[in-house]
């Protein structure tokens, strides 16, 4: 099954890269402070490692769904995603827990999106495996899609925390953390409807190519 492979080579890049990831923090951990004074964070950087699997591991699984045309499942995981972070956010911090509080809440709210996905989705997760050696033709076959979207993304992503980046090295932690939640309020309503709708365009424009431009013009009219 060809949906099958692209899911396990897509699981191995991002055990890959988090593996890749945790090296270089606990080697180069230099690299990763950007922020103004930052000591008060040492305790933490790790944290990105699970961070950075669990958000890959979930952002598959949603690839999964939607191509199985499962919407349902989708909505349910996106509103238990975004309940769960807040609700253990909330309850780490009624405790006294501020930053790790924040962390914490985020990986539980992302892990338990994945039970979810895992359980609901009729053994979406079964036929994983790893390091087989079919992966590196599949990842020859679809070279083109991380060639032409990576820059974009890479782009997108820098642009978007670049400010972040700023107000930390110039500023310290406390006005990074009131411009994250600034910039998360502004952009939620946005970014809820941006991502149900490019969710089933992709799945769509997949399917029926030769229907893309007029389902672009009726988007955006």
């Amino acid at each position: 099954n060809l949906v099958v492979k692209l899911q396990s080579l897509c699981f191995s890049i991002l055990l890959s890269i988090s593996i890749v990831i945790y090296l270089l923090i606990l080697f180069f951990p230099s690299l990763f402070f950007w922020i103004k004074e930052p000591t008060s964070l040492n305790g933490y950087i790790f944290f990105a490692v699970p961070i950075i699997f669990f958000i890959g591991l979930i952002n598959i699984l949603h690839s999964r769904l939607n191509r199985e045309s499962m919407y349902k499942l989708l909505g349910t995981v996106h509103i238990v995603r975004k309940l769960g972070i807040i609700f253990f956010q909330l309850i780490f911090a009624f405790f006294g827990f501020a930053a790790l509080g924040l962390i914490l809440g985020n990986l539980i709210g992302v892990f338990i999106a994945i039970l979810v996905i895992l359980y609901f989705g009729n053994d979406i997760f079964r036929h994983l495996s790893i390091g087989k050696s079919y992966q590196k033709e599949v990842a020859i076959r679809y070279l083109d899609f991380p060639k032409f979207s990576a820059p974009q993304s890479i782009v997108n992503a820098v642009m978007a925390q670049m400010p972040i980046i700023v107000f930390g090295f110039s500023y310290g932690i406390e006005a990074v953390g009131l411009l994250y939640f600034a910039t998360k309020i502004v952009q939620l309503p946005i970014t809820f409807m941006g991502q149900s709708v490019r969710t089933v365009f992709f799945k769509y424009a997949s399917v029926h190519r030769d229907d893309v431009p007029r389902l672009l013009k009726s988007l955006t009219k």
